[in-house]
């Protein structure tokens, strides 16, 4: 074994179940979490992964955060809203709550320029240290009940099953696509099961609402969101985490 492994090293070790020095670990957090920890460790935000010995090197897409007018509110990528208010993720605003229309839903743009220019920053100033792990936001369930909301998704599941999968379909694309780009940078990526809390929905519709999840990302190599690995590795499914 080498005198220091790398994290990349030492997750691949660890996955193929040889000796490690330590055990590679990951600790997430969000924002306000973050700047929490920062001022503990008396670091910069941006040394917080390093400090916490993180072994997967983190990616989002480049985005301003939009906020409502009374700064209650602030928008994701997709057009979710989320309580500003508060910590963690509290559910504010779905765009799609009050309409069906998909055709008129004001859908990110996947293929916009300079999306992946932090990703691309980012994985130039690692020099290939980790494993990369990209942050898509959310599976393709949350996803789903994000834009329409949470009850109203599990009601059309039942009432409206063929909107729901043209739903599902309008997000496996733009996820696909941000996947595809994701391995043009030189990275692939798995995800955890696509469709999370499962039990609260009839297994045989849970396999028709994500078999297009699962057949445009075999078709684009990946399958789309979390836990990355370079091109010349196999891994096995990853563990996810936001």
């Amino acid at each position: 074994m080498a005198d220091r492994l790398t994290p990349k090293e030492r997750m691949r070790r660890t996955l193929e179940r040889r000796p490690v020095d330590r055990l590679p670990v990951q600790t997430n957090y969000t924002a306000a979490m973050g700047a929490k920890l920062a001022a503990c460790f008396q670091c910069a935000p941006s040394e917080l992964p390093a400090r916490l010995d993180n072994h997967l090197l983190r990616l989002n897409v480049t985005h301003a955060p939009r906020l409502s007018r009374d700064g209650r509110v602030r928008f994701d990528w997709w057009g979710a809203g989320w309580g500003a208010e508060t910590e963690g993720y509290w559910h504010a605003h779905a765009p799609l709550a009050e309409s069906t229309d998909l055709a008129a839903c004001p859908w990110p743009d996947p293929n916009v320029p300079g999306l992946l220019a932090e990703a691309e920053k980012t994985i130039a100033a690692d020099g290939g240290q980790h494993f990369v792990a990209p942050n898509l936001g959310f599976a393709l369930f949350e996803r789903a009940w994000s834009l329409r909301g949470f009850d109203r998704l599990l009601m059309d599941m039942v009432d409206r099953p063929a909107w729901v999968e043209e739903l599902l379909d309008r997000i496996t694309e733009i996820q696909v696509t941000l996947a595809r780009r994701f391995v043009a940078l030189g990275r692939h990526e798995h995800e955890e099961a696509p469709l999370s809390t499962s039990e609260i929905r009839n297994p045989k519709q849970t396999r028709a609402f994500s078999r297009r999840l699962l057949e445009a990302a075999s078709t684009a190599a990946v399958l789309a969101m979390t836990t990355g690995c370079d091109a010349d590795c196999c891994s096995p499914p990853g563990s996810g985490g936001r």
